[in-house]
């Protein structure tokens, strides 16, 4: 059965993670900015639709954790986490680059030993996106295999 998931993780004062469920509209201005795309899907004309983010958040909620990012009360991005896989994107620019996403890492990395997982898998990072690995490095994640386009990083969690 899975463990039920909180409302919201505080991170610290300001900066917390927040489960929200319904209308996801906000979400569609991160979705369709081509840098952002780029550093998830590798190709920058692709495009989501409101259906598509919907349906995205659907499948992350099922197979794990989804929270969005608040910070000052405003929704800046996303982190889902399940066994297989780890993802977190800072959907507004203006909060890229000032540790945000370390520190939404490191939560996760304990909401993960809470839930009783041995280690923190990403299935790929492309080798272009470099912001996103050196914060994963920064986090103590190691580079494992090569994928297509990038390579795997995982964390493995204390007993």
């Amino acid at each position: 059965m899975k463990t039920p998931q909180p409302d919201f993780l505080p991170i610290e004062e300001g900066l917390r993670l927040v489960t929200v469920s319904g209308d996801h509209a906000f979400a569609l201005r991160w979705y369709q900015n081509p840098d952002i795309v780029r550093m998830l899907d590798k190709y920058e004309d692709n495009e989501y639709d409101l259906i598509g983010i919907e349906w995205m958040y659907r499948f992350l909620a099922r197979v794990g954790e989804l929270y969005f990012i608040e910070c000052g009360g405003r929704l800046i991005g996303d982190v889902a986490m399940s066994p297989d896989d780890f993802n977190i994107m800072i959907g507004l620019p203006e909060y890229r680059g000032r540790g945000i996403g370390k520190k939404v890492i490191e939560r996760m990395k304990d909401r993960a030993k809470e839930l009783g997982y041995t280690k923190i898998a990403v299935k790929e990072i492309y080798d272009f996106n470099l912001p996103s690995i050196a914060c994963f490095t920064k986090c103590g994640f190691k580079r494992g295999g090569k994928t297509k386009d990038g390579h795997a990083y995982s964390f493995k969690l204390d007993s």
